[in-house]
């Protein structure tokens, strides 16, 4: 079972389009279990959360963290699982 990684990694429409509804899908999906499990700190991204915007309500300090590594492991992660499951 040999597999051809340049034709399986080579960019396409289809496996674009299916990298962005991945990777927004699952940030939403992030951002509203993180709404339901607690209102204190809210995330994006899967696997890795790459941006995090943490709430105090009570003295209204809103600290945001932004990593650049988790969001560029997220799109490739995430662009890899893209392209093995439209894989030929």
């Amino acid at each position: 079972m040999n597999m051809d990684w340049k034709k399986t990694l080579k960019p396409t429409i289809r496996k674009t389009l299916l990298f962005l509804m991945l990777f927004i899908g699952l940030s939403y999906l992030t951002f509203l279990s993180s709404n339901l499990l607690t209102d204190v700190r809210h995330v994006y991204g899967f696997p890795l959360p790459f941006y995090t915007v943490a709430s105090d309500t009570m003295s209204g300090y809103k600290p945001n963290e932004f990593n650049v590594f988790f969001l560029l492991v997220d799109i490739i992660i995430l662009y890899l699982a893209s392209s093995l499951i439209l894989k030929k």
